[in-house]
């Protein structure tokens, strides 16, 4: 998963947020074509009707908490409209990972709080989106202009969109040359398969390695694993089936997922700290010398290169469980929304728009060189300087071409929350078996069903579309 945390048992996330992401027809990105600067299509951003008389206030709540870039591009981006738009000042109040949901939840059941809001992506906002408090972004921006957005399709429900994509992130894998060095192995080719993987891992062992660095206190490193590699085994169509209860969790091309988590367990190549550790503290040893592998998002990954060096750490394509090399990295676009009790929804929406005009796309790798990029197919990526970074700008925009994105878009929220996440934590901190994970993730599901039939109603006619 990208960087999301929330605490195994909050009872009330899991009540409020039990709901997945639902899909529609595909709008897929044009890759940019490489040139010596910025390019942008004839088409532009159309302005939206924008009050221009009375003063007001936008409030966009942000889940900026662990921004690695985008907090000073967001800013950057608020001061170029405000001063274009001097009767409009934007307010963002910041979100901690733990709160988004809940947070959210609250103003909707009071009805009112933000202007423009985010839940990361898919099914994290259609709890709210199916509680009418979202306001649908096409009212107020063309299609043409949104065919150039990117991951656009998890926006997309009952025939209109709802919500406008800002910036793109993959879950990633990184690992550190210099350890890889130290164990004799190549730092210039990371593993290509699960078996090098395994490989590799037994030679930094062998030189008093730790192979993977990881945090599971939150349970939130479940995410990055599930999306790279189950990924591998399962499609859309299985992952609905499996929700509707077609097909079951406790099946090979699931199961086998929790399989590769127990190796790693029992083979000791992952810290021995991980279960005091959360998902962030656990990913940075990688940086700080201490594991030579880790999952995370991609965000992270470039920031840990801008910081330490290309020498030192290293991107790279999930290890293919299928022996069969993979070229992309499953990706998403983190979509902002427009609340159905904002009162100045055409300003919300044009400040969305705002984000993907020529000088703001510009900005963004000013910004951020690369670490996270605006979800416009109007940006050109080859501007892009460093090659570790420019590995993961690859393989992230292969990944949204042959539309590989996060399997966590699709799922329900309960199945994250009751299974899959808890799992990930007692299979380290209890020993707990790949076979009682599984049965762990099914029984989640299946209570997710019986206590919501007609959001399962919705789901079904979701998975019939795919």
């Amino acid at each position: 998963m990208s960087q999301r945390t929330t605490r195994f048992g909050v009872a009330l996330i899991l009540a409020l947020a039990m709901i997945l992401g639902a899909c529609g027809p595909a709008v897929t990105p044009t890759p940019a074509q490489p040139t010596t600067a910025v390019q942008l299509q004839p088409t532009a951003p159309q302005p939206t009707a924008v009050p221009t008389e009375a003063p007001f206030v936008l409030t966009m709540w942000w889940w900026g908490e662990q921004g690695l870039g985008q907090e000073e591009w967001v800013n950057d981006t608020i001061a170029r409209y405000e001063k274009l738009h001097p009767n409009i000042t934007v307010d963002v109040v910041f979100q901690g990972l733990d709160e988004v949901l809940t947070n959210f939840a609250a103003a909707g059941e009071a009805n009112q709080g933000p202007d423009i809001a985010t839940l990361w992506y898919g099914m994290y906002m259609y709890d709210a989106l199916w509680a009418n408090q979202l306001a649908p972004i096409d009212a107020y921006v063309s299609k043409d202009e949104m065919s150039h957005w990117s991951g656009m399709a998890l926006n997309y429900f009952d025939g209109k969109m709802w919500a406008g994509n800002i910036y793109n992130q993959s879950n990633s894998m990184s690992y550190n040359k210099k350890l890889f060095a130290q164990a004799g192995l190549d730092p210039e080719r990371p593993p290509l398969t699960w078996d090098e993987f395994m490989a590799d891992c037994a030679a930094l062992k062998k030189a008093g390695i730790t192979c993977v660095g990881i945090g599971t206190k939150d349970g939130w490193v479940q995410g990055p694993f599930t999306n790279l590699f189950m990924s591998q085994t399962t499609s859309v169509k299985d992952v609905t089936a499996a929700v509707i209860g077609d097909r079951s969790w406790t099946e090979k091309p699931f199961a086998d997922f929790w399989y590769r988590v127990a190796e790693l367990r029992d083979k000791g190549y992952v810290n021995e700290d991980a279960t005091s550790l959360d998902y962030f503290t656990g990913q940075s040893l990688l940086e700080a010398g201490k594991a030579a592998f880790t999952f995370h998002a991609s965000d992270a990954s470039a920031a840990m290169i801008l910081r330490a060096g290309d020498d030192v750490i290293g991107s790279m394509a999930a290890p293919s469980v299928t022996g069969q090399p993979l070229g992309w990295l499953p990706g998403i676009s983190y979509a902002f929304f427009i609340t159905t009790w904002s009162p100045q929804k055409a300003a919300a929406a044009d400040f969305i728009t705002f984000f993907h005009t020529p000088d703001v796309l510009n900005s963004a790798y000013a910004q951020m060189k690369g670490v996270v990029l605006p979800a416009d197919d109007r940006f050109d990526s080859s501007v892009v300087e460093i090659p570790g970074i420019r590995n993961i700008v690859a393989l992230q925009q292969e990944g949204f071409r042959i539309n590989e994105l996060h399997l966590d878009a699709i799922l329900p929220w309960a199945i994250m929350g009751d299974g899959m996440m808890p799992a990930f934590q007692l299979m380290f901190s209890e020993n707990m078996s790949p076979e009682e994970a599984a049965a762990m993730t099914e029984e989640a599901i299946k209570n997710w069903r019986a206590q919501n039939p007609e959001v399962l109603g919705k789901y079904e006619q979701f998975a019939a579309g795919q």
